[in-house]
């Protein structure tokens, strides 16, 4: 054995190395970080957290390189979460191109802050050399022979012309696809999801091009009009147009029924002095965001008493802010252009069209210039509002429409609310699709099935439902993304609409649930069957009786 040992040795080894010969040699967990690349230390596949469930390979792979190197136990644990690395929050994806919306925001805003949730499924980037998908991956001549003609040498011009010949029809066959997919849709989009300040984002696009209006409502949280009013318009359908509606931009302060939010009213956040990042301020700048997509907003709300240049009484005079339709100034002339926004015009067109249609003189709007751009205005808060912001820095024609806290009936508000945003949108130009044209799968949510006397079961689609055997079922109430047109029908028993029909079960049998003759759901039902009594067993003593 010592022959052995010393043969290393002879070759140059250290005498430790031959000592430990066939193990791992110790090392000093302070030195093991070394181990790890300098250049791949913030790779989040390598630093991801070494939690028990991790599937990634590199982390196995990271986990087999550091674990012999540190002593079992809780000390060697500790030894190894010290060289763990977590990875860093994504950058944020709110509207496609991350760089360009963090750059609007500041540059002291936190990358990574609630990337949203799309509820529709973008379409996959592409690298430019790669117009379809797979196209690169399979080639464009493998299909011709064995041999790959893409390493064949050709002047650039041939490879041009074959490349135009071969992609021409394709790119013009998505470009028809993505074209007609990109108008008259509903895209739906979530930021901050699961905190305080959810936003959600509604973007109806019309079938045809045109202006986009951008609707805010619950921005001052006490103000039910506004943004139940708004939620209207999260569902309908263009002829022509765009509309972004935002009907909750307070969620927080809608919640607790009171004007301000967290740190204060939403609606004096809009200027550039940002005091404390807070998710307040990041509602604030997706905003901003919106608003410079738009081309014109309204910002809806609910104001005190009734508004009236003159002097009237306490709740109606020039300082109220009920039915009228607020500015920020007549005209603005934008800066470093020659464009005027006539303000103080459009509100008259609007006030015409919408005044006619209402019965009561009193509920009338009036236009309401705060005159804001002036030094000695009257409202000079309003310099912070979103409506100041999109007139000066989006430079876009903005109005607040107040309808009147006194009036008690809150679907009259709502009414009056619709009139105006109606007289907006048609005086813009964007045209309603009415009735709309809605041509998504049938899906079913919950089918709502009551066992017995007992409250019913929500039972989602392919739910396995097991009840003892004779046992009545009833199917209540179907679930789905339609309201009309949902049939449940169970087989063997009834007919084809089961729906409302208590029904015994014996065998096993299956609810199926259709919108129309479409299939949309199932779920199966089980009886659970008592189970079977064995006979005692004869005693020992008589079965050994001769």
């Amino acid at each position: 054995m010592a022959g052995r040992a010393a043969a290393p040795a002879a070759r140059g080894l250290p005498a430790q190395a031959a000592a430990g010969r066939g193990r791992r040699p110790a090392l000093d967990p302070e030195k093991t970080r070394t181990r790890i690349p300098q250049g791949r230390k913030r790779d989040p596949r390598l630093c991801g957290t070494l939690a028990p469930g991790v599937a990634g390979q590199a982390d196995r792979r990271l986990h087999r390189l550091l674990r012999p190197h540190f002593p079992a136990g809780e000390k060697g644990s500790r030894r190894l979460a010290a060289v763990q690395r977590r990875p860093e929050p994504p950058l944020p994806h709110h509207f496609g191109d991350h760089r360009r919306y963090r750059n609007r925001l500041d540059e002291k805003r936190r990358p990574g802050l609630f990337p949203p949730v799309v509820r529709i499924r973008p379409l996959p980037r592409r690298r430019p050399q790669d117009p379809l998908p797979g196209l690169r991956r399979r080639g464009l001549a493998d299909n011709q022979g064995s041999v790959d003609r893409r390493q064949e040498k050709r002047t650039p011009k041939e490879t041009m012309t074959r490349t135009t010949h071969i992609l021409a029809p394709l790119l013009l066959l998505l470009l028809l696809v993505s074209s007609q997919s990109a108008w008259g849709q509903i895209r739906h989009e979530v930021f901050l999801a699961n905190t305080d300040h959810e936003l959600h984002v509604y973007r109806i696009t019309g079938q045809e091009p045109g202006p986009t209006l951008m609707i805010i409502g619950g921005i001052q949280g006490d103000e039910p009009g506004s943004y139940l009013t708004a939620d209207l318009y999260a569902d309908i359908h263009l002829k022509r147009g765009n509309l972004i509606v935002v009907p909750r931009a307070n969620l927080y302060s809608i919640l607790l029924n009171r004007r301000n939010g967290l740190t204060g009213d939403m609606n004096r956040k809009f200027d550039d002095k940002v005091e404390k990042r807070n998710l307040e301020e990041e509602v604030v700048a997706i905003l901003k965001h919106l608003i410079a997509e738009s081309d014109c907003l309204l910002n809806l709300h609910e104001g005190s008493g009734f508004y009236n240049p003159k002097w009237i009484n306490d709740m109606e005079n020039p300082m109220r802010f009920g039915q009228s339709i607020i500015f920020d100034a007549a005209e603005y002339r934008v800066p470093g252009e020659e464009r005027i926004i006539r303000l103080a015009e459009m509100a008259d067109r609007i006030i015409s069209r919408v005044n006619p249609q209402i019965d009561n003189p009193r509920y009338r709007f009036r236009p309401n210039n705060h005159d804001t751009l002036n030094p000695n205005t009257s409202h000079p808060e309003q310099r912070k509002s979103a409506t100041y912001y999109a007139l000066t820095r989006a430079n876009i024609p903005a109005f607040g429409v107040e309808t009147s806290k006194s009036i008690r009936s809150l679907a009259t508000k709502i009414q009056l609310h619709k009139l105006v945003i109606n007289a907006v949108m048609a005086d813009l130009g964007i045209i309603l699709d009415t009735p709309g044209v809605n041509l998504e799968p049938p899906q079913l949510r919950y089918l709502l099935v009551q066992v017995g006397n007992g409250f019913p079961y929500a039972l989602p689609d392919g739910a396995r439902l097991e009840v003892a055997e004779g046992t009545d079922i009833t199917v209540t109430d179907i679930i789905a993304n339609y309201r009309r047109g949902l049939v449940a029908d169970i087989e063997g028993l009834g007919s084809t609409n089961d729906n409302h029909k208590p029904f015994r079960i014996t065998e096993p049998t299956r609810i199926i649930v259709r919108k129309d003759a479409q299939r949309c759901g199932l779920v199966e039902v089980v009886p659970r069957r008592p189970a079977a009594i064995e006979p005692a067993a004869p005693k020992a003593a008589a079965a050994a009786r001769p």
